[in-house]
């Protein structure tokens, strides 16, 4: 059973002869299965721990959503032969340009973000190990050494004797 997909126009048509005059249409799982959702989580923690800059995560996060992400498309080749949905075929039909793919990418981010993106975050973020400084963490000062709070001086207690009255009723 297909689960319910949206259609996400990306441009012009592109295929030869540009039979699709609504232009090209790539239609997105609209929520990904077990699987899809395992593979998408997994890209983002390969792309996050790649020591990679933000937007080279960002591009990832893209590729991936893609990748996963893509039911179908209404894409023919030369001989008006629909273009089966495969890793190879969304990389050289839609990741292969960026315009196309950016239109695409963002709606899948719209669709995939808070449900798979977000979870992953706050489960990391709750299971980081807590971390230890390697040294003191006091400010460093006079050449080097910590300075040294003297003790305070030690409070005076003084007693003050009150008048105690009582109230008596006549």
């Amino acid at each position: 059973m297909q689960s319910p997909t949206v259609a996400v126009r990306i441009g012009p048509c592109a295929c030869p002869g540009a039979p699709h005059e609504e232009g090209d249409v790539v239609n997105l799982r609209e929520k990904l299965g077990l699987a899809a959702g395992v593979q998408l989580q997994s890209s983002i923690i390969a792309a996050s721990n790649s020591g990679l800059s933000g937007p080279a995560v960002t591009g990832i996060l893209g590729e991936a959503y893609l990748l996963v992400g893509v039911e179908s498309w209404n894409l023919v080749d030369e001989t008006g032969k629909a273009i089966p949905v495969t890793p190879e075929s969304i990389r050289d039909q839609l990741l292969s340009d960026f315009e196309r793919s950016t239109v695409a990418a963002d709606k899948a981010d719209d669709l995939y973000a808070t449900r798979y993106v977000v979870p992953l975050v706050n489960r990391v973020a709750n299971s980081s190990p807590s971390t230890t400084t390697g040294g003191p963490t006091s400010v460093i000062r006079n050449g080097g050494g910590t300075k040294r709070h003297r003790p305070s001086k030690q409070s005076s207690t003084t007693t003050t004797e009150m008048a105690v009255t009582a109230t008596t009723s006549s």
